[in-house]
């Protein structure tokens, strides 16, 4: 008994986490958006570059700014909602075990997905300032 509550419990630690890099060139770092967004709506890193560029001189802002990859996220149809209680990106995945989140600090984005976190790093302790979920 023992045994399969230890195993269960690597299980779900386990799966908290998945390392996804959708970055064609497999770079790392600077791309968190990009990465996160085109992730999110299963599209090219590089329609997802296109895209936020293009919203980025609309606003006159760059593609990794938070309003603009938050009005291009809102004009894709989700919706933005902040947190009030203190989270990490964790304690998200653990209480949103099923759908597909974008969750921000405010400089970092990655993904849930079905209680998974998806990103480039073990980013499980960050602090979740909002996220968005297509509705």
């Amino acid at each position: 008994m023992l045994g399969s509550l230890f195993c269960f419990i690597i299980k779900m630690v386990i799966i908290m986490y998945e390392f996804v890099n959708v970055n064609p060139c497999k770079k790392r770092l600077g791309d968190c958006v990009v990465r996160a967004l085109s992730l999110a709506l299963n599209q090219s890193w590089y329609r997802t570059a296109i895209d936020l560029c293009i919203e980025g001189l609309i606003q006159c802002d760059m593609q990794d700014s938070n309003s603009v990859w938050g009005a291009y996220l809102l004009s894709k149809g989700f919706k933005k909602y902040p947190i009030h209680d203190t989270l990490t990106f964790e304690e998200f995945a653990t209480t949103h075990p099923d759908g597909l989140y974008i969750v921000a600090t405010g400089s970092h984005v990655a993904v849930v997905r079905d209680g998974v976190l998806l990103d480039n790093w073990d980013s499980s302790d960050e602090q979740v300032s909002y996220y968005f979920v297509r509705e």
